[in-house]
């Protein structure tokens, strides 16, 4: 069962965490013709490049391009500039968009408010709770509450309720996504990317089986350790950006949760074999990545290969790694990326290859025909493709350029397998951007059955730039439209979307995602003891593939 955990390195410098209250008071400083440029940089992009703005417009009925108009008019009467991001946040928000949103800047962004404890939700019999899974040891938490504690109440709300209500401050694209995005960010939550707690500390009820309590906690504040490399794309010139599908606020979430409570995660080292750490490198090339094992029921053995993430610029080396991974494995595997938020996708859609036996089909992404589109894929050479198509607009009036795929099979060596394995994928709605890729191709292509602890995935069908990113492809284009953002604020949006394959030829990602085949309620063995049931399940539903 998941216990008490020292988060790594919070106990000592200037990671050591603060009670919320304490820093609620600071300021960025922006001046309000700083915040009226911030404004201006935002509107120009989601006008000129946001790629979903068409359907985001029928799906929402909302106009953020107008909002952002009578914003600017407005900025000189916020009373602080967290007022202002708020405004910002609630305009971007109403898109529905986990790939666009406005990330922070200092002293807001690194900064994650978070409760000492880890809570997920599971079900009994019909009713959905919320249980504890996690402690932090030598916190206000420790002693107080225990692994297995039912959370019944937050602050005098009924549990259920207040989810729902948080879940409508998210931006998933469908409930489901809605309320595992609340779930996830319920007791962590990055400051550059989310709303500041309202209060500075929690009052939990709690029904322990035999008898109901309640512990208050407070709001505390730490830098998180890494989040220059979650929000790397924002600083690469020319590489990352192009191929990269991620919802960067759950990656800061992961991250964070990584940050605080990886001591306790078992499945988190999991490996095939008990190894050194020289002999794990070895085995396991992608261990920032994923985790991978063997179980047996029975006298049937089988796979389970956890992806974590997709984030692995070498896409030709994510391939070629996660084959000799697959080698090592039974020939019947189970995939998760459950809580994957995404990552660079090529890497997420070339290794669906090695689960069929006939050519996989990728894939293709589309520009919207704006002028400033039009003139990046002109002067960018890695754009050529979409020109021709993007020229005609005046002929055709096609809001969108022709779709291509950016995973190319000519790109990657040809992986010699003694075997194709075969497969089952289990996802949840916080499957996100290159896992909905992967998810998607892996029905379109027909590559097994997909499990679902959510009906649907994120529905995020993107490819995202961040705003420093596309910068520099509007430069190169001689376009001066785009004013850069101040201070160290970025802005990401979904430049180019997704169209599915096959059967499902021509829809679009975004806002849909991909339907699962089998729904799956997690018990509280799952979340106590490392997912035992819910694989247990994926074996026997993987029996069933001829």
């Amino acid at each position: 069962m998941a216990n008490k955990v020292n988060p790594a390195g919070l106990s000592s410098g200037a990671r050591s965490p603060m009670y919320l209250s304490h820093v609620r008071s600071l300021e960025s400083g922006l001046t309000e013709e700083e915040m009226k440029c911030a404004v201006r940089a935002v509107r120009t992009a989601l006008s000129e490049l946001y790629v979903h703005l068409p359907q985001k417009r029928s799906a929402h009925g909302t106009d953020p391009v107008q909002e952002l108009n009578v914003l600017e008019d407005l900025v000189g009467h916020f009373r602080s500039d967290r007022e202002f991001f708020s405004q910002v946040h609630q305009t971007v928000h109403r898109l529905f968009d986990r790939h666009t949103g406005l990330v922070l800047p200092s002293p807001w962004r690194g900064l994650v408010a978070f409760l000492p404890v880890h809570v997920e939700s599971c079900w009994d019999q019909s009713r959905r709770k919320l249980i504890v899974t996690k402690v932090i040891a030598g916190s206000d938490a420790d002693g107080r509450l225990a692994p297995g504690n039912e959370i019944t109440h937050w602050n005098g709300t009924p549990i259920s309720a207040y989810i729902e209500k948080l879940s409508w401050m998210t931006d998933g694209a469908n409930p489901s996504a809605r309320i595992a995005l609340a779930l996830r960010s319920l007791t962590v939550r990055p400051l550059g990317y989310f709303a500041m707690p309202d209060e500075d500390w929690v009052s939990l009820s709690t029904w322990d089986g035999r008898s109901a309590g309640t512990v208050v906690l407070p709001w505390l504040v730490y830098a998180l350790s890494d989040y220059q490399r979650i929000e790397r794309q924002a600083d690469v010139h020319g590489g990352f950006s192009i191929f990269s599908g991620i919802d960067q606020a759950t990656a800061s979430v992961n991250a964070s949760l990584r940050d605080l409570f990886l001591a306790s995660s078992a499945e988190r080292t999991a490996t095939l074999f008990a190894l050194d750490k020289a002999e794990e490198s070895n085995l396991n090339p992608l261990r920032e990545n994923l985790t991978f094992n063997v179980v047996k029921y029975g006298d049937k053995a089988y796979g389970y290969i956890r992806i974590y993430s997709f984030e692995y610029g070498d896409s030709v080396g994510f391939l070629t790694k996660f084959a000799r991974i697959l080698a090592l494995l039974p020939d019947r595997v189970i995939l998760d990326i459950r809580g994957n938020p995404g990552g660079t996708i090529p890497s997420g859609e070339i290794i669906l290859q090695l689960f069929s036996k006939q050519d996989v089909e990728f894939s293709s992404l589309q520009f919207r025909n704006t002028t400033v589109c039009r003139a990046i894929a002109n002067a960018v050479d890695y754009f050529s493709e979409w020109r021709s198509s993007m020229n005609l607009t005046v002929d055709t009036g096609e809001q969108f350029s022709q779709a291509i795929a950016i995973t190319k099979r000519e790109y990657f060596p040809s992986i010699q397998q003694s075997r194709v394995p075969k497969a089952v994928l289990i996802v949840d709605a916080l499957s996100y951007s290159t896992s909905d890729y992967f998810a998607a191709g892996f029905a379109d292509n027909q590559l097994g059955p997909i499990i679902g602890t959510d009906s649907v995935t994120g529905a995020g069908g993107a490819n995202v730039w961040g705003y420093r990113q596309a910068l520099e492809f509007a430069a190169q284009a001689g376009i001066s439209s785009l004013a850069p953002l101040p201070r160290d604020m970025e802005f990401n949006l979904s430049v180019r979307r997704s169209l599915r394959v096959k059967a499902s030829n021509g829809l679009p990602l975004e806002g849909l995602g991909a339907s699962v085949n089998h729904r799956y309620r997690m018990t509280e063995g799952d979340v106590t003891q490392s997912n035992d049931d819910l694989v247990r399940y994926a074996a026997s539903v993987l029996d069933t593939v001829t």
